[in-house]
């Protein structure tokens, strides 16, 4: 019995059809891979702060535990950003690890990048002394985080956590 002409054609549109879905699984291969890779990373932890630590990336879990334990946990804290970026940048990753890690307190961002999106998670500052306290004095904020300074953009009482972020306390009671 000769195969129908019907048949033949189901027969090539299902492996032209399979080819495709392999191609464009293909594409993402090199994505599926890192992503195992990083799954691996992350399984290897030691334990659980070890895993924090690979899960928090680019917002530093070690900043964020000094954060909270220099700070008491009804300060407001403004964190200041020197990154003209907002989107896809670390202090992105930094403040929204930041609103649930330290909470209960109050997390304000401040960031050198003007509203041009929606939803902007930061209020615009030109980083200037006057402008800092004033968003400051806006959010209540006793406490500035400042991540990406050589020095501290305020003169007030602060700690350093590395050469580039500063815990500033504007409150005399720290």
């Amino acid at each position: 019995m000769k195969p129908h002409k019907n048949s033949n054609l189901s027969i090539w549109l299902f492996r032209l059809a399979v080819l495709l879905v392999l191609a464009g699984q293909l594409n993402y291969a090199p994505d599926r891979l890192s992503f195992l890779k990083q799954v691996w990373i992350f399984a290897q932890a030691e334990d659980q702060t070890a895993a924090a630590r690979l899960a928090y990336g680019a917002a530093d879990y070690d900043l964020l535990e000094w954060v909270r334990h220099e700070t008491p946990s009804q300060a407001t804290i403004l964190l200041l950003t020197s990154s003209p970026q907002t989107y896809g940048d670390p202090s992105y990753v930094l403040y929204h690890r930041a609103l649930y890690h330290l909470y209960p307190r109050p997390i304000w961002w401040a960031a050198p990048v003007p509203l041009k999106r929606y939803p902007a998670w930061w209020v615009y500052t030109d980083l200037s002394e006057t402008d800092i306290r004033a968003k400051a004095e806006a959010y209540d904020a006793a406490v500035v985080l400042a991540v990406g300074f050589r020095h501290p953009p305020l003169l007030a009482p602060s700690y350093s956590f590395d050469q580039e972020t500063h815990l500033i306390f504007l409150e005399d009671d720290h």
